[in-house]
């Protein structure tokens, strides 16, 4: 086989692999990859001579949902708003058809920044030294519960309210 007939059977294996549907999988953050889980290219393939890939876009009405608004919420403790806005320009770009997702996920991600929801430990009405207070050993504990308050918090289980979370810690201590 020659290095020509190779790097043909190459060429055809990109463009077979490029006419395949792509996987509708969720958004995948932590590798900042949107559609495809392999994590070995976000690059879309070359058109070769004067073929042309089709462009499609479809767009619809996104509902915002409790989910969404958890995963919305859950993005702002682990990133800021402006990586927040890139992940979702990110996506935008990559998936077209789920342009109006992204959108509303930027559009949201703003809205809970400006009102201040807590979205991270350091925003809830309680700390460490409350829990210890309210009985909770010291140690890698306090940071567990501290989790398990926000989780709550941004499931709306309970509100961001002193009184409220140290009632939670005592079911929490309970159970």
């Amino acid at each position: 086989m020659s290095v020509f007939s190779r790097a043909g059977a190459g060429i055809q294996n990109i463009l077979s692999e490029w006419r395949q549907p792509a996987s509708r999988s969720s958004l995948c953050v932590g590798s900042f990859l949107f559609g495809r889980e392999s994590g070995h290219s976000i690059a879309r393939p070359i058109a070769c001579g004067n073929r042309v890939p089709p462009q499609r876009t479809v767009l619809r009405e996104t509902t915002v949902t409790p989910g969404f608004t958890i995963y919305a919420r859950r993005l702002l403790g682990k990133y800021n708003l402006c990586t927040v806005q890139r992940i979702a320009a990110l996506g935008t770009a990559l998936q077209p058809e789920h342009a109006a997702d992204f959108a509303a996920l930027s559009e949201l991600a703003e809205q809970l920044d400006a009102d201040g929801v807590c979205c991270r430990v350091s925003q809830l009405a309680v700390n460490g030294r409350d829990l210890m207070a309210a009985g909770v050993p010291a140690g890698p504990g306090i940071r567990k519960v501290l989790e398990a308050l926000l989780d709550g918090v941004i499931r709306e289980e309970y509100p961001n309210e002193r009184q409220a979370l140290l009632a939670a810690v005592q079911q929490l201590a309970a159970s």
